[in-house]
């Protein structure tokens, strides 16, 4: 009895080491399910139909034979849960589940980095709000200062090109029905007044450089015009100097031409030539031709006519010339060159007469290969509709 006694009670404690080692075993695979919680007690059931015939064996073989049980029961459950994985890993998502898990985790993450950064991004928002209320303010005020500096600039040019007459006529229709709305002056000199009086208050305005160097461009031309020659050559050299004459080939140009005829109208011709030739210098090639025709004239009235000529003959052949340099009388009669054309002519003429052919065409005539290209570009317009020889126009009708 004693002895029967002590191999129960070692079965009852090997069933309790065997419980524990199951506990620890679900422990270390995280598996708390109910269905291998029942697989675990039915092998545990098997394993218990030979208690009766296992009193009689040895403590040790017992141990070993639960232990062996158990490692084999893991084993089912890893190979379980293996094939559950590979089975969820098989089905997947389909789009609509991906979609809305990313848009899940993203608004998950937004939802966090705002709560975290609140404050921050709080100062940040009014801080844009601000400041965008702060550039629209300043863009307006910018905007209307330019627009009445432009209206001041605008008045000046208005009054520059205004009429003669009386002026209880202006706004009133002409014969025609038509209201011309450019003011009306009785005199030029009033004409002149009034457009100094405009340029010199968008100048004075000073709300940009450019509109200051234009404003005194067109008080410069006013002064000209009123014989203020000294005056006016100050205004067109301040211009020439400025920022806008160093980017607009335009403005440099012009103001260099009145600053030179300027002191060519105060009888300063060594000053006025010295002007010309820095005209000369500007980068293109209108202003270069103008500026060869510009010291001519001074040195005619130097009466150094011989240097004068010279440059005049080199600048008509230059004029005579089409951007292939190929001799083309047509470009001394037509095109952007043709005044300056017919001016270096008359200067010419006044010169030497036998310089300028009396049909207006270069020294020594044309060659022959000249006049052929006249021909052919003739050809190639036709003549003019109505003239002699041109085909008679259709009848609507036919």
């Amino acid at each position: 009895m004693i002895a029967a006694k002590e191999a129960q009670e070692r079965d009852d404690d090997d069933a309790d080491g065997e419980d524990d080692a199951d506990g620890d075993d679900d422990a270390d695979d995280g598996d708390g399910d109910g269905d291998e919680g029942d697989e675990e007690r039915d092998e545990a059931d098997e394993s218990g139909e030979g208690d009766d015939d296992d009193d009689g064996e040895e403590p040790a073989n017992i141990r070993d034979r639960n232990r062996r049980l158990r490692a084999a029961a893991a084993a089912r459950r890893r190979r379980a849960r293996k094939k559950e994985s590979q089975a969820a890993a098989a089905v997947g998502l389909d789009a609509g589940e991906m979609v809305d898990d990313v848009f899940t985790r993203t608004t998950h993450t937004v939802t966090t980095f705002v709560r975290k950064n609140f404050k921050i991004l709080q100062w940040g928002i009014i801080v844009l709000v601000v400041g965008g209320i702060g550039w629209q303010v300043y863009s307006w005020k910018t905007n209307k200062k330019l627009a009445q500096t432009s209206d001041q600039l605008f008045a000046g040019i208005e009054a520059e090109s205004g009429r003669l007459g009386a002026p209880e006529d202006e706004g009133k229709p002409n014969e025609d029905g038509i209201v011309d709305p450019t003011p009306i002056y009785r005199t030029a000199e009033e004409r002149l007044k009034a457009a100094e009086k405009a340029y010199r208050d968008a100048a004075a305005a000073k709300k940009t450089p450019s509109t200051v160097a234009l404003a005194t461009l067109g008080l410069a031309g006013v002064q000209y015009d009123q014989g203020k020659f000294k005056e006016a050559h100050g205004s067109f050299a301040e211009v020439a100097a400025s920022e806008l004459a160093k980017q607009d080939i335009d403005v440099r140009g012009r103001a260099l031409e009145g600053a030179a005829m300027s002191l060519e109208a105060a009888k300063d011709l060594p000053g006025a030539l010295n002007g010309f030739k820095q005209l000369e210098g500007v980068d293109a090639p209108r202003f270069k031709r103008l500026a060869k025709f510009h010291q001519a004239r001074v040195l005619i009235a130097q009466d150094k006519k011989d240097e004068a000529k010279k440059i005049l003959v080199e600048l008509r052949e230059k004029l005579t010339k089409n951007d292939k340099g190929e001799t083309d009388p047509l470009a001394m009669l037509s095109g952007p060159r043709s005044y300056l054309n017919r001016s270096v002519d008359d200067l010419l003429r006044s010169i030497d007469p036998s310089a300028v052919p009396a049909t207006g065409m270069p020294p020594g005539g044309l060659d022959p290969a000249a006049l052929q290209r006249m021909i052919e570009q003739f050809k190639k317009k036709g003549p003019p509709p109505g003239a002699p020889g041109a085909p008679s126009p259709k009848p609507s009708g036919g």
